[in-house]
């Protein structure tokens, strides 16, 4: 899909809704994306989608409509004119968050890799994390292959010892994760051939170590070994990958919605706590199908 090139897209939108006049009100909503990408505009359009609905079948409604604007900003703009009239403000991604907490509108954010280091603005924000959750992960891993009982990943100390640990509280003893440090990508393919035996490897959302090089040695190595590989993006199971557990960008939008719905009919956006994202399972069932082929043709008494 084509993007359009100026600096700034604005598509303005009006959804009317009603309830009781004594009541009801229109409310502003701000819309900001930090770029044009498609999956900006995913969670953008799921969450209006989502907030018209909730008004529709909504049995508390004090608002009547919401008027919406959506800003898309240009690789050179940082800022926005964030004006007094917004009810509300949406932030899609990290520039988007930073842009919209100059203001004084409550403020959702989505998409924000570290949102506690861009917060600062009091109690105005709230929103859905950036952090996948290492048990629905690997709970779809096991459901798939259910006699895996050693699972492999290379992790580095800043940014992905917490999901290891996670995953360890997860499993208990249904599963093992034999996890191996490694704090750049340089050294991830030594630290790959130093593992041992394991019967899955998990490769984490981990910026020090994601690159294509290391995704593709990993798969590879997968491949090698005939083990499944549980990735957390979907884009990689084209290239060998065995199962993929990633956002869920219309989930996250619906999610936002629900947020947005309560600030706008009045409850303090610091008593809504931050949520984990919706989760979204896709498979290779072609890379599913070989594995399962291997291991019956490996079982002991087959020919």
């Amino acid at each position: 899909m084509a993007f359009p090139s100026w600096p700034l897209v604005i598509i303005v939108g009006l959804l009317s809704l009603f309830a009781s006049p004594a009541k009801a009100m229109e409310k502003n909503i701000l819309i900001v994306e930090s770029s044009a990408l498609k999956p900006y505009e995913t969670v953008a359009l799921s969450f209006i989608e989502e907030l018209s609905k909730i008004m529709v079948t909504g049995n508390t409604l004090t608002v009547r409509g919401f008027n919406y604007r959506r800003i898309v900003l240009s690789r050179t703009m940082n800022s926005i004119a964030v004006d007094e009239k917004n009810d509300l403000i949406l932030a899609i991604g990290d520039r988007a968050f930073k842009a919209a907490t100059r203001g004084k509108a409550p403020v959702i954010h989505v998409l924000v890799s570290h949102p506690e280091a861009i917060r600062g603005q009091g109690s105005r924000t709230t929103g859905v994390e950036m952090r996948l959750d290492p048990a629905g992960q690997l709970d779809a891993l096991l459901a798939i292959f259910p006699a895996i009982k050693k699972i492999g990943v290379i992790y580095s100390h800043k940014n992905s010892a917490q999901m290891v640990r996670g995953g360890r509280r997860h499993l208990g003893a249904r599963a093992t994760i034999i996890a191996l440090a490694a704090e750049n990508a340089r050294v991830l393919p030594a630290r790959l051939d130093a593992m041992p035996p394991v019967d899955a490897l998990w490769i984490l959302p981990d910026p020090l170590l994601v690159i294509p090089e290391t995704i593709e040695k990993t798969i590879l190595f997968s491949l090698e070994h005939r083990i499944p590989v549980l990735v957390f993006a979907p884009k990689y199971l084209k290239t060998g990958a065995a199962v993929a557990v990633g956002f869920d960008l219309v989930g996250i939008g619906r999610q936002a919605a629900a947020m947005a719905n309560a600030v706008l009919n009045g409850r303090a956006i610091k008593r809504i706590r931050p949520e984990m994202p919706c989760q979204k399972t896709t498979l290779n069932s072609r890379v599913i199908r070989q594995l399962r082929k291997w291991h019956t043709e490996s079982e002991p008494g087959r020919e």
